[in-house]
């Protein structure tokens, strides 16, 4: 109930041009890094660069093939603000469906309309459906004066949209609008902190708690998001000085690293500062999981295949031995990880046997074997434990033989 009293704060309205919705140039699903964001007086000579990257990166012909084969429904109202007095509306959410529907009208404009058996609709049956009934909108207001709390409004609708919806920004555009939005209030906090240098990051708790509440996340969730970007900015810094740049598809692998508390605590992970503690540990990693000149990585999966981010974890968990000779075989050898931990799984077997070997003398020896009387096998249950005990170990001694043999 109080998220709809809140809801209604912000009012519909119906828009009949779609040329006065414009297409937001700092949408977060295209700011991923700081210093990206261009002032409002240029965000109309920004449109067709706009409207070209969405395009280019949010499955825009799918969305138009549905309004097409659909009518617009407008099931899932357009979240605006108003600029140039009030005479255009700048969309800060929904910008994917506008430039669906102004591709669509401009191909009405231009005659270029679909003829395909499976679409109901052409471009001038929903160009004439927006014109007469308008696309609802709800409009939070101005977008130059936005109070506090409609501005903290905007910024839950957007995170719940994007951040924990069904249709999420990519892994490293959610962490950097989580670290975005924190550096700010750290550095309303702090005045020594600057809010657009990662360098400037140290974790408090209490601005995770108020961040949490206010995205409707988790507070590990967004301690994860924290740590995910300040992470990639230091690698991206040590991979500029190897001559590459952090390959942002990549981003899963810090995800899946900081999952690991054992690869945490190789690299020397400082949860304070959301980094890898020195510059030998940070030259590893790079080593490790990316490619530069001269460097061909072990892991080249987060999760999956052969070259797997988590099968080298198995390995830094699990290495029996002292010297570390199996996880030298892929930080230093650079082996592909799911070989050395076929080797790691081999290894344990044969401890396992020893050990388990060493149990069964163990409990042997407190049993005098020497006193055993024939009458002993009178009990049924002895000479079943028995029987089992010598089929067992009948596999135990034919390999020990052929060892024998061998040797």
């Amino acid at each position: 109930m109080k998220k709809n009293k809140t809801m209604k704060k912000i009012e519909r309205q119906k828009i009949k041009d779609v040329n006065d919705l414009l297409l937001w140039h700092n949408n977060p699903r295209l700011i991923e890094e700081f210093g990206e964001e261009r002032s409002m007086n240029v965000i109309e000579s920004c449109q067709e660069e706009i409207m070209t990257r969405l395009r280019d990166e949010g499955n825009i012909g799918d969305l138009i093939k549905s309004i097409l084969s659909n009518g617009w429904l407008g099931y899932d109202p357009i979240l605006v603000a108003t600029i140039e007095n009030g005479t255009k509306y700048v969309v800060l959410e929904g910008n994917r469906r506008v430039t669906a529907l102004k591709t669509i009208t401009n191909r009405a404009k231009d005659g270029l309309l679909t003829n395909q058996e499976d679409i109901e609709f052409d471009e001038e049956d929903i160009d004439a459906q927006i014109k007469k009934e308008g696309i609802e909108v709800f409009n939070a207001g101005d977008f130059a004066s936005f109070p506090e709390d409609r501005e903290k409004l905007v910024k839950k609708i957007l995170n719940i949209r994007h951040i924990i919806s069904q249709n999420p920004w990519p892994l490293h555009r959610k962490a950097f609008q989580v670290f975005k939005d924190y550096m700010e209030m750290l550095a309303a906090k702090d005045s020594s902190v600057q809010n657009t240098n990662p360098k400037s990051f140290y974790l408090d708790n209490t601005l995770v708690t108020i961040l949490s509440h206010n995205m409707g996340e988790k507070e590990r969730e967004i301690r994860n998001y924290l740590y995910i970007h300040r992470l990639r900015t230091q690698l991206d810094d040590a991979l500029n000085d190897l001559g590459a740049e952090f390959p942002k598809n990549k981003t899963s692998y810090i995800e899946e690293f900081l999952s690991k508390p054992d690869l945490r605590r190789r690299y020397g992970f400082d949860p304070e500062n959301g980094t890898i503690s020195s510059g030998e540990y940070t030259e590893r990693f790079c080593k490790v999981f990316f490619e530069y000149p001269g460097n061909e990585p072990p892991v080249q999966a987060a999760a999956s295949g052969p070259a797997s981010l988590r099968d080298y974890a198995f390995i830094v968990k699990k290495d029996p031995t002292d010297n570390e000779e199996f996880i030298n075989m892929i930080e230093e050898r650079q082996m592909i990880p799911s070989l050395v931990k076929s080797r790691v799984v081999h290894r344990l077997g044969e401890f396992a046997l020893e050990d388990g070997l060493e149990d069964i003398l163990s409990s042997i020896e407190k049993i005098k074997l020497g006193d055993f009387k024939p009458e002993y096998f009178d009990s049924d249950r002895t000479r079943e434990v028995v029987d089992t005990i010598l089929n067992r170990f009948s596999f135990v001694k034919k390999a020990y033989d052929d060892w024998k043999e061998d040797n």
